[in-house]
C-alpha cells in the first residue's frame, strides 16, 4: 500500500488512520452512499455534512461527543453541526478501543487531534490545488477552506474527494490551546435527547428476526459446575424451544448454569424458575467473619510486596510514640442500571456478528472467537450504548454465554441477566485490610509511615499468574507524593474463591479511603489542622492549588455555626481532585449539609460533562460509604437487588458544588478521581463531629442523615 493511501499515525494509542481507503488499499469508500472517507474517523459528504466517529464505548461518561469534539477542534468544524456515529470493534483501524481506568483521553488525546489537523491540512491543500497558489495562502474555519485577501472559499463538502487522495502529510501542526474554540466549552451532548426519548439504542434493545431469548440459571456459589437437571420437564414447558447445561468458566474455574432458550424472554424465564438443579465442584463456603478473619491472619506476616520511599534510619532511632489503625472495606456490587446482556449470531458462513453493551468490543471478538473457533477477523462486533458499566462491562462473559448458545442452536441468541443474576454472581469491588503504623518523635515529627494492604489481587486470580508479583494498581489511590521519612507501602495477596473485578477506581476507591482518613488521624494527633498538615507534606504546586482552592471554596476556616467539615485528596488518572463534606448533627448522628470538591484534570473537553462525572461519582461515593456493601454468607452474597442492595436517592443527595481548575497541563482522567475522595471526607467530617473515627465501611456506627 502506497503512503497515499495509508498514513500510520504512531500517536499515544497507535490508531491507524486510513486516507480515502480501505483496509485492502482500495480507492475511496464510502461510509454512506454520498459520504467520502477522509479518514477512518472522518466522512464528509458533497454537501458538506461532517461525520465523526467515536471509537470508544459510551457508557455515560460522555465519550460519545468527546472523540468528536478533540478531532473537530483541529478539523475546524462546527461541533454543533456535525454527525457523530459509534464505530464497530475493529483493532487495525481505530486500535486499542477499550475504556477503563479514565484512559480514552489521556492515551489518545494528541492523536485525535493529530487525526483531525491532518484532515483538515489535506482539504487546505486541496483547496490550494484548486486556486493553483501557495498553501501558506489558505486557512480552514467552520469546515470551509479560504484563501487569504480574496473572496475564494470552497466548503469541505467540494474538496473532500479531491483532498482524500492526496497524499497525507509527514506532520500537522497542532493548535495553540489558547486558540480553542470547542475544547473547554461546555457543549451539548448529541447522546443525551436520544436517551431521554427513547431513540437510544443500548445492547438490551437489540431484536431481529428468528432471535431466541435466553435465561440462564448460575451457580448460586460463584463458581460451580452442574451435576444434572429436570430437563424433560423444563424442555416440555410450553414455549420453551430448549434447554442446556451451558458450560463456561471464570479465572479458570467453572462457572456452569442451565440456559433455557424461547422466543419469548419472559417465557425462557419462568421456565427458568422451575428448574431444579444438582449442583457440584462447588468450592470453599466464606462468609465476611471468616474473609476478614484471613485477612487478618495475614498482617503479621511478611507482605509479598513493598516498596519504600524517604529512607532515614536516624529518624528511626528518635521514635518516641506511635500510632497504629486497621481499616476494612467490603466487597461491592458494580449494579448498572442496565443489568448484563448480549446479543450473538454464529452464522453459517463462519462469521459472527454480536450487539454488546461492552466495553471492550476487541477483548470480546477474542472471547468469542476462543469460544467459536472462528477467526477474529469474521467476527463483527456492534458496540451499543451501555447503561452503565463501571468495570464491570470489560469482562465479557455474557458474550461468551451467548455465543455458545448460537453454536448450539445456529440461531441468533440474546442472554439477559436479571438485577438478581448481576448483584449475586459477581464479580465484585475487591474487599481489603488495611493496617497503618506511624512513628513520631517527642515533639509529634512524624518519622515513619507505613500501610499494609491486604486483599484478593484481581489479576492473581488467572491460572497461571505471578503471585510474587503485585502491580502499582494495587497501591493507586493511596497518595505515594507525601514527603514523608520512610514511607512504606506493602501489599499482601490472599486467594479467595470470590471473583472480584475492575470496579469504579479499583483500588483507588479502597485506599483512598483507607489512607486519607489516616492521614487525618496523624494530623489530630499533631494537633495540626487537616488541611495544614497536608501542605507541609505535600511538594507538587498541582496538588497544592487544588487543597488551597477546595480550601477556599468550602470556606474551610470559616465554618458556619454547627458545621463540621472534613477534607480528603487524590492524585489518581492523572488528575487531581479534593472534596470537603460538611456536615451538621442530627440526634445522635449527622447531616449531610454539603459537598465541595475541586478538580484539576488538565485541560478540559466538555466542562459539562466534567461536572457530571464528579456529581456521579459523588453519588456513588456516598452509596459505597454509608448505604450498601456485598456481604457474604456461606459461600454466597446475601444481596440480591436493590431492596438490599440499596443506592442512594435523590432526595438524599446532598447539595454538590464543583470547581474546575483551568489549565494547560495534558488532560487526565475524569471518569473515576472524583469517587475516592467521597468517603474519606465524610468520615473525617463525622469525626470532627462526633469525635467517633470510622475505620470500617460501610458506616454504621454513626447514622447519617
Amino acid at each position: 500500500m502506497k503512503r497515499r493511501e495509508f498514513l500510520q499515525i504512531s500517536g499515544v494509542a497507535g490508531f491507524g488512520l486510513m486516507l480515502g481507503c480501505t483496509t485492502s488499499g482500495d480507492k475511496v469508500k464510502n461510509a454512506n452512499a454520498e459520504d467520502v472517507e477522509l479518514s477512518h474517523f472522518v466522512f464528509i459528504d458533497t454537501n458538506g455534512l461532517v461525520t465523526i466517529l467515536n471509537h470508544k464505548p459510551e457508557l455515560g461518561q460522555g465519550i460519545f461527543q468527546a472523540v468528536p469534539m478533540i478531532i473537530a477542534e483541529e478539523l475546524e468544524v462546527d461541533i454543533n453541526k456535525i454527525n457523530i456515529i459509534q464505530s464497530v470493534a475493529d483493532k487495525s483501524k481505530y486500535g486499542n478501543q477499550g475504556i477503563g481506568g479514565s484512559t480514552s483521553i489521556r492515551r489518545g488525546y494528541t492523536t485525535l487531534r493529530t487525526i483531525g489537523a491532518t484532515g483538515k491540512a489535506m482539504l487546505i491543500q486541496a483547496a490550494a490545488n484548486k486556486w493553483e497558489c501557495n498553501v501558506s495562502e489558505c486557512y480552514a474555519e467552520n469546515g470551509t477552506a479560504f484563501r487569504n485577501n480574496s473572496k475564494d472559499k470552497l466548503s469541505y463538502g467540494e474538496l473532500v474527494e479531491a483532498a482524500s487522495l492526496l497524499e497525507a502529510p509527514e506532520k500537522v501542526e497542532l493548535k495553540n490551546s489558547a486558540d480553542f474554540k470547542i475544547l473547554g466549552k461546555s457543549t451539548p451532548r448529541q447522546d443525551i435527547p436520544i436517551k431521554v426519548n427513547g431513540v437510544a439504542r443500548f445492547g438490551i434493545d437489540i431484536e431481529m428476526d428468528n432471535m431466541l431469548y435466553a435465561s440462564v440459571l448460575r451457580t448460586p456459589h460463584m463458581f460451580g459446575a452442574v451435576e444434572s437437571y429436570n430437563k424433560n420437564e423444563i424442555d416440555a414447558i410450553q414455549g420453551v424451544a430448549s434447554s442446556s447445561i451451558l458450560k463456561t468458566e471464570l479465572f479458570g474455574k467453572p462457572r456452569e448454569g442451565v440456559a433455557v432458550l424461547s422466543e419469548d424472554y419472559f417465557a425462557a424465564y419462568k421456565a427458568r424458575n422451575q428448574l431444579n438443579v444438582v449442583w457440584k465442584d462447588i468450592p470453599e463456603a466464606y462468609d465476611d467473619e471468616k474473609i476478614f478473619a484471613t485477612f487478618h491472619k495475614e498482617k503479621s506476616n511478611n507482605p509479598t510486596a513493598q516498596r519504600n520511599k524517604n529512607e532515614d534510619k536516624t529518624l528511626l532511632s528518635k521514635e518516641k510514640y506511635s500510632i497504629t489503625a486497621e481499616y476494612e472495606c467490603p466487597y461491592q456490587s458494580h449494579s448498572p442500571m442496565e443489568p448484563m446482556n448480549a446479543t450473538v449470531w454464529v452464522k453459517d458462513d463462519n462469521t459472527v456478528e454480536a450487539w454488546l453493551p461492552t466495553q471492550n468490543g476487541q477483548r470480546a471478538q477474542g472471547d468469542i472467537s476462543e469460544v467459536t473457533g472462528i477467526p477474529i477477523e469474521n467476527i463483527t462486533v456492534n458496540v451499543t450504548f451501555l447503561g452503565g458499566g463501571f468495570g464491570r462491562r470489560s469482562l465479557q462473559d455474557f458474550a461468551i454465554e451467548a455465543a455458545h448458545l448460537s453454536m448450539q442452536t445456529k440461531r441468533p441468541v440474546k442472554v439477559i441477566w436479571t438485577r438478581e443474576d448481576d448483584t449475586v454472581a459477581g464479580p465484585f469491588r475487591p474487599a481489603t485490610l488495611n493496617v497503618f503504623k506511624a512513628g513520631f518523635d517527642k515533639n509529634k515529627n512524624l518519622t515513619s509511615f507505613s500501610n499494609h494492604i491486604i486483599a484478593q489481587i484481581i489479576g492473581h486470580q488467572n491460572p497461571g499468574a505471578d503471585l510474587t508479583k503485585i502491580g502499582s494498581g494495587t497501591y493507586e489511590g493511596a497518595y505515594w507524593e507525601y514527603n514523608f521519612a520512610n514511607y512504606t507501602q506493602a501489599a499482601t495477596s490472599v486467594l479467595l474463591p470470590i471473583p472480584i473485578w475492575y470496579w469504579r477506581s479499583v483500588y483507588s476507591s479502597t485506599n483512598c479511603f483507607v489512607n486519607e482518613s489516616f492521614v487525618d488521624e496523624l494530623a489530630d494527633y499533631t494537633g495540626a489542622d487537616p488541611i495544614d498538615f497536608r501542605l507541609k507534606h505535600i511538594e507538587d504546586e498541582r496538588a497544592i492549588n487544588v487543597i488551597n482552592t477546595i480550601r477556599e471554596l468550602s470556606n474551610w476556616d470559616t465554618p458556619g455555626t454547627g458545621e463540621y467539615k472534613g477534607i480528603a485528596f487524590i492524585h489518581a488518572f492523572q488528575s487531581y481532585c479534593a472534596q470537603v463534606v460538611t456536615v451538621e448533627k442530627s440526634g445522635s448522628g449527622v447531616k449531610i449539609k454539603k459537598i465541595d470538591a475541586v478538580i484539576d484534570c488538565g485541560q478540559t473537553i466538555n466542562p459539562d460533562t466534567i461536572e457530571a462525572q464528579i456529581e456521579g461519582s459523588i453519588v456513588m461515593g456516598l452509596t459505597a460509604a454509608y448505604k450498601s456493601y456485598i456481604s457474604i454468607k456461606g459461600g454466597q452474597s446475601v444481596n440480591s437487588n436493590f431492596h438490599n442492595f440499596e443506592l442512594l436517592r435523590y432526595n438524599e443527595t446532598p447539595e454538590i458544588e464543583v470547581q474546575i481548575v483551568k489549565n494547560d497541563h495534558a488532560p487526565g482522567g475524569m471518569g473515576e478521581p472524583g469517587f475516592p475522595p467521597t468517603a474519606p471526607a465524610l468520615g473525617n467530617a463525622i469525626f470532627k463531629a462526633t469525635g467517633k473515627r470510622v475505620r470500617k465501611l460501610p458506616i454504621t456506627e454513626v447514622k447519617i442523615g
